[in-house]
């Protein structure tokens, strides 16, 4: 049996599958279009191996909520583990068995009687894990609204200022048939790219939310409780949490080693035994997938992106990108346009 760790963040999506053979490996992994379905595959394993497929929908608001969900296949089975930030969650589960949690906070759901809600709030960071199982096919929605958004949003006597006030505070709770509607609408409507779209997204995600809320007034906040974080913060995963927080730091091996309380040594030993790779060379590599994003999004120039990515000279910034994504960072623009 395989076993795979996948790291996802955001629209930065970062996996790591762990392969339990004798001895385990954990290899990162990234997203990529292939016709009309998407691949989720290992970034550094050649040939690349698929871990997972289907159609995926991600949109981030400008003031504070984001969506990121579809429909997909699992291929292996496997455990994700990523950060969750300071946020309200909700989960919408239309198809399939999905198992996750945050630290000590666990859901098991099944589709198979009917359509699940599970909203949590993170009044700060938490360990996110979800389990992955081959064959099994998920259509499901995540919603992330933001503490600002929320705030400036509720007064002091609304319902949902008593499910923010304190950390981990959950409810359950099954989908109604307007809430299966609107989910199933935002994602066939996939992500926009022109004006009218993106209004309908947002009138259909603004609706989606506002029923959400009203749903959950009549549903009780449930709060562990034994509140315990999780006691081995040297976990792999919790060392790549923290690199990913602090990436655009100027971080050296003995800041990391000493954050974990270990040796700069054993430090590099656990993460090049995990991961198959060294830290210096991870850190390059999220580095490297962000300048990607930017340039995309052509928020930054080249210059600009190999400064931020920790190039001193945009030369050596070119070879590193062409050699990770087999393009130079001139035709990254070009290359987002062809996989659309």
């Amino acid at each position: 049996m395989q076993k795979c760790l996948t790291v996802m963040r955001n629209n930065q999506m970062r996996q790591v599958s762990q392969i339990n053979n004798t001895q385990c490996k954990v290899m990162v992994t990234t997203k990529v279009a292939n016709s009309e379905k998407q691949l989720i595959v290992e970034s550094f394993k050649q040939p690349k191996a698929v871990l997972v497929e289907g159609t995926f929908m991600s949109y981030q608001s400008d003031n504070g909520w984001g969506l990121h969900g579809g429909s997909s296949r699992e291929l292996v089975n496997s455990n994700v583990v990523s950060t969750a930030p300071i946020s309200v969650i909700f989960t919408i589960l239309l198809q399939g068995d999905l198992s996750f949690g945050y630290d000590d906070l666990t859901f098991d759901l099944s589709s198979e009687k009917n359509s699940h809600v599970v909203a949590v709030n993170l009044a700060r960071p938490a360990n996110f894990r979800r389990a992955l199982f081959k064959n099994n096919q998920v259509t499901k929605l995540n919603i992330m609204l933001k503490y600002d958004w929320l705030h400036s949003r509720m007064s002091h006597n609304c319902y949902a200022k008593a499910f923010v006030n304190r950390h981990k505070n959950f409810t359950h709770f099954a989908a109604s048939p307007e809430i299966v509607t609107l989910t199933r609408q935002l994602l066939k409507s996939g992500e926009p790219t022109t004006l009218l779209e993106t209004l309908t997204l947002e009138a259909l995600s603004h609706q989606l939310i506002n029923t959400l809320f009203k749903q959950l007034e009549n549903e009780t906040i449930q709060t562990l409780p034994n509140d315990e974080e999780f006691a081995n913060a040297a976990a792999v995963e919790d060392i790549i949490s923290f690199i990913e927080t602090h990436l655009e730091e100027n971080l050296s091996n003995d800041d990391i080693a000493l954050e974990f309380s270990m040796s700069p040594t054993n430090l590099q030993r656990k993460f090049k035994q995990h991961l198959g790779i060294t830290l210096k060379s991870y850190v390059r590599g999220r580095r490297l997938d962000i300048a990607k994003h930017h340039l995309e999004q052509k928020l930054v120039s080249v210059t600009q992106a190999a400064y931020d990515a920790g190039y001193a000279h945009p030369a050596n910034f070119t070879i590193a990108f062409k050699k990770k994504f087999g393009y130079p960072p001139t035709q990254t623009t070009t290359q987002a346009q062809s996989l659309r």
